[in-house]
């Protein structure tokens, strides 16, 4: 990834941002992820 260099279905730029301020990036596909794989070992205690 290059800033300013287009990629299909992510954005790049904020993706860059967020690395260069907080060493990570977490988009709503990893929170869903996250949420789903919670779910289906019983850890997700929201319901």
């Amino acid at each position: 990834m290059r800033c300013g260099e287009p990629m299909p279905g992510v954005d790049v730029d904020a993706c860059l941002v967020d690395i260069a301020t907080f060493g990570c990036h977490l988009a709503d596909a990893h929170i869903r992820i996250t949420e789903q794989t919670l779910q289906a070992d019983g850890s997700d205690d929201r319901d």
